[in-house]
């Protein structure tokens, strides 16, 4: 939105190869950060195993579709809904929750209740916008984190 682009689509250098197109002359890359961890079983000094969690971050340039050619708009996604899209990244990154609280479409206000441990929404055709339903959303799960089963933090309940 920033730079102005039309498509809400990204893609890598090599991404753009593969789908038979390229980058624009001249154009420059945003990066985009990507965090991740991998657990190993290591061996301690005295034999004994332990879990051992390496924590990562690598950075990729990408680029938005306007600046590439011959990149068929299929495989840019532009032949995708971005409302569905929006709400399928939404509960993807609300999937990976550990421990996530319940989760309620009813009403016509958005609240967590602590002591049900409950995210209530209205119902999605409530909202003006899908950007205002998934900020919402996760608002509501923000506040969650609170919750003493989770990070116990009384400023945000």
């Amino acid at each position: 939105m920033v730079h102005g682009y039309s498509s809400p689509y990204w893609i890598t250098f090599r991404q753009a190869q593969k789908h038979g197109g390229h980058i624009k002359r001249g154009e420059k890359a945003t990066y985009i950060v990507f965090s991740d961890k991998k657990v190993r079983e290591v061996e301690k000094e005295d034999g004994t195993k332990e879990l051992k969690i390496y924590h990562f971050i690598k950075s990729f340039p990408v680029f938005n579709w306007d600046q590439t050619e011959g990149v068929p708009k299929k495989e840019a996604g532009v032949t995708l809904d971005p409302d569905r899209d929006l709400i399928e990244v939404c509960d993807a990154v609300l999937s990976k929750m550990p421990n996530p609280p319940a989760y309620r479409e009813s009403g016509n206000s958005a609240y967590y209740a602590p002591g049900e441990d409950l995210v209530n929404l209205p119902p999605i055709e409530t909202f003006k916008t899908t950007e205002g339903y998934a900020a919402t959303k996760f608002h509501e799960y923000a506040h969650s984190t609170g919750h003493k089963s989770r990070l116990n933090r009384p400023g945000v309940m």
